[in-house]
C-alpha cells in the first residue's frame, strides 16, 4: 500500500497569503479575482491540510493565529520560488515580444531615458512597453513590474534576488541670475518667487 502524499496546495497557500496581506476575505478575493467563499473554501482546505487554525476572525477582519505567523515567512518563500520558476520558464521563449512593463522615477522617465525608450520601442516593435513613471517601489518577485529602475545609494541594501548595476553619474544645479542671488543673500525680497 502506498501511502497518501499530502503536499500542500500552492493554489491555497496564495489565497492564505491574499488574506494575511489584506486582513479580509473581500480584499483576497478582489486581489485574486475569485468569489469571497473561494477565498473561504481554499482557507479551510489548507487549516484541514495543516491541521491547525491559521486565521482568527474578528470584528475589524482577520489576524494570523500563531501558527498562521509560524507558516507565513514559509508561504512567502514559496510564492518566491513559484515566480522564479515562472520567469525561468518565460525567459526560454526565444522570441520577443509581449508586455514588458517598466517602473522609474518621473524625472528619469521624462528627461533622461525617454530618448533610450524611444529607441528600444523601434528596434523591438513586437515588444508593448508601459512605462510607469512612479517612485513607489515595485515588487518584481510579484511581478508588479518587470524592470524597476531606482537611485540605490548603497548596493548592499537590495535584496539577494535583484541586480544593481551602476548607472551614470547624475548631476544638478540651481541656476539664477547675478541680481536675484545678491538679493537671495541679502535677504532682501526677490524680484521674482
Amino acid at each position: 500500500m502506498v501511502p497518501e502524499c499530502t503536499m500542500i496546495d500552492w493554489d491555497d497557500v496564495r489565497y492564505f497569503l491574499a488574506v494575511a496581506r489584506g486582513v479580509s476575505v473581500r480584499s483576497a478575493a478582489n486581489c485574486l479575482k475569485v468569489n469571497h467563499s473561494t477565498v473561504l473554501r481554499r482557507i479551510a482546505q489548507l487549516e484541514e491540510r495543516l491541521g491547525a487554525q491559521i486565521f482568527e476572525k474578528l470584528p475589524a477582519g482577520y489576524r494570523l493565529t500563531l501558527a498562521g505567523r509560524e507558516i507565513i515567512e514559509f508561504a512567502a518563500q514559496m510564492e518566491a520560488s513559484s515566480h522564479q520558476l515562472e520567469t525561468r520558464v518565460l525567459g526560454r521563449d526565444q522570441t520577443v515580444r509581449g508586455l514588458l512593463r517598466v517602473t522609474l522615477p518621473p524625472f528619469l522617465a521624462t528627461h533622461l531615458l525617454m530618448p533610450d525608450l524611444a529607441e528600444f520601442s523601434r528596434l523591438h516593435p513586437d515588444i508593448e512597453m508601459n512605462v510607469v513613471p512612479t517612485g513607489a517601489v515595485a515588487n518584481l518577485t510579484n511581478r508588479d513590474a518587470d524592470v524597476a529602475i531606482r537611485i540605490v545609494l548603497n548596493r548592499d541594501t537590495l535584496p539577494l534576488n535583484l541586480h544593481g548595476l551602476i548607472g551614470p553619474v547624475v548631476s544638478s544645479g540651481i541656476y539664477m541670475s547675478r541680481d536675484l542671488l545678491v538679493a537671495w543673500r541679502s535677504d532682501r525680497p526677490p524680484p521674482m518667487r
